[in-house]
Parts: structure tokens; sequence; C-alpha cells
């Protein structure tokens, strides 16, 4: 069971600053192993209890994507049972079946995700790409995704603090777009429902990372508009 509010939850995971060997692979990690996408001993016990998602989200991580910046990891943390995680070119994944799928991704012939589940409510799976926006059309074009339909997010600003230069602040984090995804498919499956928080967990690691930026870059501040050209470019990295 987690500890009460979200600012409980974040002083106690600060004062885990002994990196321990991942069950798994037996790296050296602190918090959680990105690779192997599970909690170090004792984190588990503190953070958000783990949820389900209203879709089934699939990731497809691109292999210049660095996995101790990645935010993708987070949705496998927090909503593990309503997660998959694929490195490209990743031959071994079956063709995803475009009645029940989609690529969240804003092509000429994408449609919002709203307007997606009006035309289509058998919708199982949304498919995120995990990349920069310079790579991402190689991901697109994977052949496991031959005819999968595009949909695309209403309009969010980031609060990224790596974002990437020259892309404006429209451009979300992975795990920012995960959770907007998941809040509109929500909204869209069942409109009658008031929000009660319950997607709030996904972003928890992407909130604590942000703290820690603006912790240690007093004074250094993002310029809306300016995405990736302002000041406050500092790494944080999680090994």
């Amino acid at each position: 069971m987690a500890l009460g509010t979200q600012e409980d939850q974040f002083e106690a995971v600060k004062q885990m600053k002994q990196r321990q060997d991942c069950p798994k692979c037996a790296k050296k990690r602190l918090y959680f192993c990105y690779d192997c996408l599970i909690y170090m001993p004792g984190v588990e016990k503190i953070v958000p209890d783990a949820i389900e998602l209203p879709v089934h989200i699939e990731i497809i991580k691109h292999p210049a994507e660095k996995a101790a910046k990645s935010t993708a990891t987070h949705c496998s943390l927090i909503a593990p049972s309503s997660t998959s995680f694929h490195h490209f070119p990743c031959p071994e994944l079956p063709p995803f079946d475009p009645k029940t799928s989609a690529v969240v991704f804003p092509s000429s012939s994408a449609l919002p995700i709203d307007e997606y589940l009006k035309k289509n409510p058998g919708l199982e799976r949304l498919i995120m790409l995990d990349s920069t926006w310079n790579a991402v059309s190689q991901l697109k074009n994977m052949p496991q995704l031959k005819g999968v339909p595009c949909v695309m997010l209403n309009r969010y600003e980031t609060e990224y603090w790596r974002p990437q230069k020259n892309y404006n602040d429209e451009c979300l984090a992975t795990i920012e777009a995960i959770y907007y995804a998941v809040r509109e498919v929500h909204a869209s499956k069942y409109p009658l429902d008031v929000y009660d928080g319950r997607y709030e967990p996904l972003l928890f690691w992407f909130k604590f990372f942000k703290k820690q930026f603006v912790d240690q870059s007093i004074g250094m501040k993002r310029v809306p508009g300016l995405n990736g050209e302002g000041k406050g470019k500092k790494n944080i990295v999680i090994e």
C-alpha cells in the first residue's frame, strides 16, 4: 500500500539513495530497472499502487531512445497489466489488427480519439511510438503497423524538462501522450463519468523527475515557444 500524499511519496523516494542489484539482470539501479521494467526492492511499497487502463498500451521503442531517459518505461511500472513494451524492429511481433488497434500519431488521416471511438467502439489497443520526432517514421513504417489507423490527441503543452530542439511545446513526452490518450479514451467510453484522478499515477515518475530538475536548476527555466532553446537543459538520468 502506497504512502499518503504524492509529496509524501516523493520525499520517501528521495530518501532512497543506495543503488541495488536488479533482481532480474543484477545491474545497479536506484528506483527501478529501466531495462527489466521492475521496481527495486522497497520502492513498490511507497509509490502509487498499480492501476488498470481503459485500453491496452503497446509501446514500441526506437533503439536510439536511451532507456535511462525514456518516460515510456513509467507506463510499464504504473500499469503493468495494461502495458506491453517492444523494442524496434521487434520481428517477433505479429501484425496489429486494424479493427481493434490504432496508432497515436498525427498523420494527415488521423482522427481525434473521441471521433474515432464513435465510429470504432471496439478499440482495444493504442500503439505509442517512443522515439524522437526525427526517427519516428522508422517506427511508423513497420510492417506490423500496415493498415492500422492513426488517431491524434487534442492539443496540450508539454511540461518536459528535456525538450527536443526546434519542436514546439505541443510535442509531448511519451508518458504525457499516454496519459492524455488514456484520459481521452475514458472520457469517450464513459461520457457521464466525472474524472476522479484515477490515471494521475501515470505521471508520478514524470513529476518526480521534473521536481528534481526544478530543485537542481533554481533560476533556470525553459522559455515557452522556444522548446529546446531556452535555459535549463540539464539532463537527469536515472541509472
